[in-house]
């Protein structure tokens, strides 16, 4: 329970020690927030926590295979959550790349189905375009949790919180 008392961005510094990477901690607290949630099942967590997983489903994907891979495996769904989490966790840079890959997959509505429709590892010209963007952003040399570390080390801190009470 002292965890309660420390402020948001000291706890997320202190798990980020004890994790390598922000992502680390990310990854872990999604996780924990997973496995309350799977013992619990008739106990509904509070809202806010779908951000915590939706940064986690983004920050994985993204780090893993980039934009093509974050879009193919949401399968065109929670796009504008995504949208909606950079926003709130102040992530401009992060949101620009993002709204260059979703407007590259909507200028095509039907080459977007066929892109999800695929298996994926086969060549396809939407996942091209979509991993060239996805090399700007990371020579650009800003990550997400970069621009939402605050943001997210919050949400871990408040989920912290409410996995720790009585």
């Amino acid at each position: 329970m002292l965890q309660s008392l420390i402020p948001a961005d000291v706890y997320l510094q202190s798990k980020n020690k004890e994790m390598e990477t922000p992502e680390q901690s990310l990854y872990a607290t999604a996780d924990k927030l997973r496995t309350y949630m799977q013992t619990r099942k008739p106990e509904k967590v509070p809202e806010e926590f779908n951000q915590l997983m939706l940064a986690d489903f983004f920050v994985y994907n993204l780090n893993q295979g980039g934009f093509a891979q974050l879009l193919y495996n949401s399968g065109g769904q929670y796009l504008a959550e995504m949208e909606d989490l950079l926003l709130a966790s102040e992530a401009p840079v992060t949101h620009s790349f993002y709204l260059r890959a979703i407007e590259c997959c909507t200028k095509d509505i039907p080459r977007y189905h066929a892109f999800l429709e695929s298996d994926y590892m086969s060549d396809n010209e939407l996942k091209n375009e979509l991993q060239l963007i996805s090399i700007e952003y990371f020579q650009s040399g800003t990550a997400f949790m970069q621009e939402a570390g605050q943001y997210v080390g919050k949400l871990a801190y408040d989920l912290s919180c409410y996995l720790d009470r009585p």
